[in-house]
């Protein structure tokens, strides 16, 4: 079984967690390709490091030329090793049949059960992101309205079919139609050059902070009642820490997904892990100490209070009331 990543230096660590928990849960050997972007030598000898207790499983780094990105848009949250994805089948072509995962995402199963997955004629099997947003895109895109928007994170793909069809040779005009309107870059590419041509698979393969947020209000989902998909999504197969939704990210999301737990299993099995300065205990106080101080000083600066009978401003601490009779002091 071949499971391909794309990682720069940045996202070594959460690579690292990432085949952590694979080998934790996989019954027969893989063979790991990693889409290099620049991982330091040391950083490299960690991941390697896992194959310690996994003898018969591989590891590779393939250097990638970000020059052959040059035209292609990034930004801050979405780097040039989010493209990797796209020259797979170029970089491996004696592999017909792969698994690509992004980096921020943690296994919970043997992905064999995921790979056995018959692909048929489709370019992958996806699961579609249920952010209620991800609606707009379809329209942004020009995708047909009976469609359905995948996330690109968790994929398994047909790479023999993807070469024959040649469906990357389309990607630069399809960039240059779409680039003002690619909010998801490589995401929203891959949904137009696979349109129709995608396996849609459980949610539980791809279980995203999003689908709990405020008990669900920014999902829509249409094809699953609401039971199978609230055990879809509390039983995950694949846990998704898109937006950087727990605690071990720099700026991690104020929303922490609802296993944002589950990271720290497979992170104390890699040499990344630093002992107490990454207890989760430890983080989560000071998220919150960090989150209170802020709040305090918001209505430090600046607090409007008002009721039935009295308003209430505070600016830089000082005290302005105005009653409900006109009346004017400073405290």
């Amino acid at each position: 079984m071949d499971v391909f990543y794309a990682s720069d230096d940045r996202y070594a660590q959460h690579l690292g967690v990432s085949i952590s928990s694979v080998l934790t849960h996989s019954k027969s050997p893989i063979n790991f390709h990693i889409l290099d972007g620049g991982i330091s030598e040391y950083k490299k000898s960690i991941i390697l490091d896992l194959l310690n207790n996994s003898p018969m499983s591989k590891i590779e780094f393939i250097p990638v030329d970000n020059d052959i990105f040059d035209d292609f848009p990034c930004s801050e949250r979405f780097t040039v090793a989010s493209y990797y994805r796209c020259i797979i089948h170029e970089l491996k072509p004696e592999i017909d049949k792969a698994i690509y995962l992004d980096c921020d995402v943690v296994a919970n199963c043997c992905l064999g059960e995921f790979f056995a997955i018959d692909l048929e004629e489709n370019y992958a099997a996806v699961v579609e992101d249920f952010n209620i947003l991800m609606d707009e895109r379809k329209a942004v895109l020009n995708l047909p309205a009976g469609s359905r928007y995948f996330n690109s994170g968790v994929l398994l793909l047909n790479l023999k079919k993807i070469r024959t069809d040649a469906v990357f040779s389309q990607i630069l005009p399809l960039l240059d139609k779409y680039e003002k309107f690619l909010d998801y870059y490589d995401q929203d590419l891959l949904n137009v050059l696979f349109v129709g041509k995608v396996k849609f698979v459980e949610p539980w393969w791809n279980v995203m902070e999003i689908v709990f947020r405020k008990n669900g209000i920014h999902c829509q989902n249409r094809f699953y009642n609401n039971k199978k998909f609230k055990y879809y999504n509390n039983n995950p197969k694949i846990i998704h820490y898109a937006n950087r939704s727990t605690l071990w990210f720099d700026g991690a999301s104020q929303f922490l997904h609802k296993f944002w737990l589950d990271y720290y299993w497979y992170y104390k099995k890699t040499k990344f892990y630093s002992g107490i300065r990454q207890f989760p205990c430890f983080l989560f106080l000071k998220k919150q100490l960090k989150n209170l101080t802020f709040k305090k000083c918001k209505r430090w600066i600046l607090r409007i209070h008002l009721t039935s009978n009295r308003r209430i401003i505070r600016i830089m601490g000082l005290y302005i009331v105005d009653w409900k009779k006109k009346e004017f002091s400073i405290c």
